[in-house]
């Protein structure tokens, strides 16, 4: 429940609120659990224009460095053979994509910013991703380029998980499906955009790098500026829980 959607009430007037927006959503799967109220046309049309640009941006950027840059990178990596450290770096990106989104799916399910809970997340890792996916291409340091690459699934997760929360956060679950899908089409569009745009600029590799991590960073931008506009969460009860409780959180 937004503070501009009841301008005047105090913290405990806005979490009834919010609990009753809840309960109504949960007895009518076509009322907003942000509001409880039923969603226009135009409003459902903006959440699926922000998932599917997310998808679109977030995969072309990384499609552009992780199909066809990279692997040309890391054959200038001395030392090392290339295809030996692409297994390495793939491996520890596996890791760090599996941690993190859990990771930062569970603090922004505890944040409590008056921006919204999801939106700084999003906007962060927009920052974080974007960055670390330029200087990916700017190290030949095997050691380096691991963590800076990992750093960057940091930050597209930073975005993922919590986009992917926004939907039971905000949208009706009689659609959810629906506006999913527009996010598996984003990132399906995606995907051969990324590998069309690396395959133009294998042989200007900075240019190359440096686009991939403008459209990382698009991905979360774009998308928070298409969808309405996420209420503070300011009024909700803050988490008194302790580190040991966050990471028992991740249990299954």
């Amino acid at each position: 429940m937004s503070d501009s959607a009841a301008p005047g009430l105090g913290d405990s007037e806005l979490l009834q609120a919010h609990k009753a927006a809840l309960a109504a959503a949960g007895k009518n799967p076509m009322l907003s659990p942000e509001t409880g109220k039923p969603v226009p046309k135009k409003t459902l049309f903006r959440f699926g224009a922000s998932f599917l640009a997310f998808g679109v941006l977030w995969m072309s950027g990384l499609g552009i460095v992780s199909i066809v840059l990279l692997p040309e990178h890391l054959k200038q990596v001395p030392g090392i053979a290339p295809e030996a450290l692409m297994g390495i770096v793939n491996a520890c990106t596996a890791v760090a994509s599996l941690v993190s989104n859990l990771l930062f799916g569970n603090f922004s399910d505890r944040s409590r910013s008056r921006y919204g809970r999801r939106t700084p997340w999003v906007l962060g890792g927009a920052v974080l991703g974007g960055v670390t996916l330029f200087l990916t291409g700017m190290t030949t340091n095997p050691v380096l380029l691991t963590i800076v690459y990992c750093l960057c699934m940091f930050g597209l997760n930073c975005m993922i998980a919590p986009m992917v929360a926004i939907l039971s956060d905000r949208v009706p679950s009689g659609v959810r499906g629906t506006l999913s899908a527009f996010y598996g089409a984003g990132s399906t569009i995606g995907s051969p955009i990324g590998s069309l745009i690396g395959a133009a600029l294998v042989t200007h590799m900075f240019t190359g790098f440096m686009l991939a991590g403008v459209l990382m960073f698009l991905g979360g931008v774009v998308a928070i500026l298409i969808m309405p506009k996420e209420g503070s969460g300011a009024y909700l009860p803050k988490d008194e829980g302790t580190l040991m409780g966050v990471l028992k959180s991740f249990h299954p």
